[in-house]
Parts: structure tokens; sequence; C-alpha cells
């Protein structure tokens, strides 16, 4: 080949070399000057958000990938239960700030994960953020109004107890609506009491519609679920204790085990830790919560209500002996 050919091809490839070369640069360049958003050209579904300075992937509208992930999620919270699935901004929020570890971050749009991206700071390279269609996460949510925005967490292997809690421990039996769970759970916070005891037969606190029906208290309050009644006789401490039942149909019980919440002996409860037994609202106490509260020292609480009313409000009963109970406890606590 003649030596003028090659300087001419060569002299072509340079040409065509610096032409792409000179186009990525003004391309570079013009998203630097001009653009919030560049899309990288390997994967156009990869967008970078220079203000939020996160990469998150765009999803299409009835993505497969969205369905396998949250079918995945679900079947893993049901069957490993070590996934957690949360819905809103605040609780978002609130589970981030309560350091339980965040996998995915779903949302319909930027603005809505603003707030979340400030809370976590400079921890979101873990964060797998993927941005899919208002009508899809509308699909997969469980509430009634999407929040457009979804939070796949680890479920805490453990919460750290309150500062200085009052000596009460709750326990549910037959809790089986998970908004009515979540009230009992934001009612203990509130206290707060020691800690709150599942045994098997009541909603699952880690229920999307408990979480919320907590209003994030389930993040703060040492919840222990899925429990054995053996599990709960085996704490030591129960046996030199009062539990207190809260059953809407008191009158089933001996007359003289009943007492009126607002005349608790004040040393029955006295240097004790106090159990506060509670029956749901359709089952009520079922049998095995009976026998365990029976073998010890027990009294049942009873809350006047006129006639025309069946029950109270599970969560609505719970407040009014728990506050009656903390100004009991008010001067010695």
């Amino acid at each position: 080949m003649l030596l003028s050919t090659k300087i001419f091809r060569f002299s072509r490839y340079l040409s065509t070399t610096t032409r792409v070369w000179s186009q990525q640069l003004k391309s570079e360049e013009k998203v630097k000057d001009s653009g919030k958003i560049h899309q990288k050209e390997k994967d156009p579904n990869i967008i970078f958000h220079k203000p939020l300075n996160i990469n998150f992937t765009k999803l299409p509208l009835k993505s497969k990938e969205l369905s396998k992930l949250i079918f995945l999620e679900i079947k893993k919270t049901l069957k490993r239960q070590d996934q957690i699935i949360v819905e809103g901004n605040q609780l978002i929020k609130e589970a981030i700030q309560s350091n339980i570890k965040l996998n995915y971050l779903l949302f319909s749009h930027v603005d809505k994960i603003t707030d979340i991206v400030n809370v976590m700071g400079t921890n979101t390279k873990h964060v797998n953020f993927l941005k899919a269609p208002q009508h899809d996460l509308t699909f997969y949510s469980v509430l009634t109004t999407c929040p457009g925005v979804i939070g796949i967490f680890d479920k805490p292997k453990e919460i750290q107890p309150k500062t200085n809690p009052l000596p009460i421990t709750i326990i549910c039996d037959n809790l089986r609506e998970p908004n009515n769970l979540g009230s009992v759970i934001r009612l203990a916070n509130a206290l707060p009491v020691t800690k709150v005891l599942l045994p098997k037969g009541n909603a699952d606190p880690w229920d999307v519609k408990a979480i919320r029906g907590s209003s994030g208290s389930i993040f703060y309050i040492p919840t222990e679920h899925s429990l054995e009644w053996k599990q709960i006789e085996e704490d030591q401490t129960i046996d030199d204790s009062i539990i207190l039942i809260a059953d809407n149909n008191a009158s089933k019980y001996p007359s003289n085990s009943i007492l009126c919440y607002d005349k608790i002996p004040k040393e029955l409860i006295e240097n004790k830790q106090i159990y506060v037994l509670l029956g749901g609202e359709t089952h009520g106490i079922s049998e095995e919560a009976k026998d365990f509260a029976f073998k010890r020292n027990w009294k049942v609480i009873h809350i006047p209500i006129d006639s025309i009313v069946d029950s109270l409000n599970t969560s609505n009963a719970l407040a009014i002996i728990l506050f009656e109970l903390r100004r009991m406890l008010s001067n010695s606590y």
C-alpha cells in the first residue's frame, strides 16, 4: 500500500475521532450548563438527578421489573419475615431516622422523594431508586389513596426500649384488624409503655396498614409478635405482676374480680409490673389468654358505658385504662 494512501486513511480516522470527541465534549458541556438531569448513553433508563445526586431507574408503564419486585418482596415478607413495605413520605422518613435499612425507594415523581433523600444525607449508595408511573404504584398500593412513594426496608431485628418507660406491658389477644393494632401501638408509644406482646392470632404489626395506623410508632416501641403463650410465661417477672384484663364483656367474670377503671386500688399496681391483657372487639379474650391470666394475680377492668352502645373501640378503651394507670403511677413513678 502506498504511503500516501496510508496517510490519507489515518488522517480520515483522526478527523472522524476528533469529530466524535468534539460532539461528546459539547454534549457533556451542554448537560453541565443547562441540564439538571443527565441521561446516560449506556442505558437510557438509568438517569442521574444532579440536585439530589442520585441515580434512578425509570420504569415503563406496567413494568415487569416492578411487578416482579413488588411480588417478590411481598412473598419474602410473608414467608421469611425479613422485609417490610412502608408507604408515604412521612413514614419512610420516620423509618430512616430510626436507622432501619432502606433497600428500594419507588416513586412516581422526583419531587415526592426530595425530603426523603435529604433525610438520608450521604447514605444513598445502597438504595435502589425506581421511578414508576403513578398508575403502577396505585395498582400495587394497599392504601385507598396511593401516596406515590413506597419504601422497601429490612425488618428491624430489635427496637431499643424507650427511656424510662412506664412499668406496663400490653398483651394483645385476637386483634386481627391491622389498623386497630396500629392504633394500640401508637398509644403504647404515647405513654410510653415498656413493650407490646402479640401472641399468634393477632394481625402482623409490620403490615402496611398497621404501620400506617401506628403513625410510625412501630419504629420506636419494642413489639414482639407471633409468640406462643408458653414464651410469654417464660418471663419470670410475670408471676409477681398484676394482670389487668380489658374485655368488652366483663359480665362473664365473677363479680369480685371486676374493678371499675377509675377505682383500681393503688396498692394493687404499686411497685409491680403491670400487664394489660387486651381482647379484640369481635372475638374478645381467648381461652388460652384466660388460662394464662387465671394462673396469676388478675383483675378485670370495667368501663361503664351507655346501654345503647355495645362496646368501645379497642384503642379507645385501652386509652382510658392506660392514662388512668399513668395518673395513678405519676406520684410513685
